[in-house]
Formats: C-alpha cells, sequence, structure tokens
C-alpha cells in the first residue's frame, strides 16, 4: 500500500468524522456560539454550498420532525390497550348507571300504577257508599262523604 493511499484513507476518515460532527451540530435544538462556530469551520472545511447547507437542515428539520413522530409512538400499544380498558370500565359504569335508573324508574311507575289503583278503588268506593247513602237515608243519611281528589 503506498504512501498516497495512506493519506487518502486517512482524509477519508478526517472527512466521515467531521461529517459526523456535522450532523450531531445540525441536531442540535438551540446551539450555542462555539457550536454554530464550529458548524462554520466545518462546513468551510468540507466544501459545502450554502444550498446544501439549506438542503440538509431541511432534511434534519424533517428528520427530527419524524423522530418526535415516533417518539410520541413508543410504548403506544400499552397506552392504547390501558385506554381500551378506560373506555371499557366506562361504558360498563355507564350501563350499570342506566340499569339503576331503569330499575327506579320502574319502581316508581309501579307506585304510580299503585297508587292510580288505590284512586281508582276511593272512587268507586266512594259512588258505592253514596248509592248506599242514597237507598238507606235513614241509617246514613247523616253519614259525611269525602269525594277522592
Amino acid at each position: 500500500m503506498g504512501l498516497a493511499t495512506l493519506i487518502a484513507g486517512a482524509e477519508q476518515q478526517d472527512r466521515e468524522k467531521a461529517w459526523a460532527r456535522l450532523r450531531e451540530l445540525l441536531f442540535v435544538d438551540a446551539p450555542t456560539k462555539a457550536q454554530t462556530d464550529e458548524a462554520r469551520k466545518i462546513v468551510t472545511a468540507l466544501g459545502v454550498t450554502p444550498e446544501q447547507i439549506a438542503k440538509y437542515e431541511s432534511v434534519i428539520q424533517q428528520a427530527k420532525s419524524g423522530l418526535a413522530t415516533l417518539g410520541r409512538g413508543k410504548g403506544l400499544s400499552e397506552r392504547i390497550q390501558k385506554m381500551q380498558e378506560r373506555v371499557l370500565a366506562s361504558y360498563e359504569a355507564m350501563e350499570k348507571k342506566i340499569t339503576q335508573a331503569r330499575a327506579e324508574h320502574q319502581r316508581l311507575a309501579n307506585e304510580l300504577d299503585g297508587l292510580g289503583g288505590e284512586h281508582a278503588n276511593a272512587v268507586e268506593a266512594f259512588r258505592a257508599l253514596e248509592r248506599l247513602q242514597q237507598d238507606n237515608p235513614e241509617l246514613l243519611g247523616d253519614l259525611q262523604l269525602v269525594r277522592p281528589e
């Protein structure tokens, strides 16, 4: 292996390290002045044009956005399962309340029906007593009958 090949290999390793460091610096959200200066030096050393830098920054922003979205997906299946359990528990609680409300409604409707029956019986008793009083005024003439409401 010749000297030129060794120098070219060393230069290639330096370029790869420079690109790796530039990538790190481009991913910094709020770079310091020192980081910005270092990035400028690397860009100059690599011979990168302003158009290429603009393209790289755009790509980095897309990558950051994609990584953020990917990060929100971390543990998502567990969060989905927990949310499904909460939704099911909420549904079951709602169904229980509905069942209880229906039972209470039915109890009240039955009570109302019972009161209606009592009223019908009271009206029938009033009419029967009225007839009885009319048929037997000497025995029941002074009986005070209260008309049901």
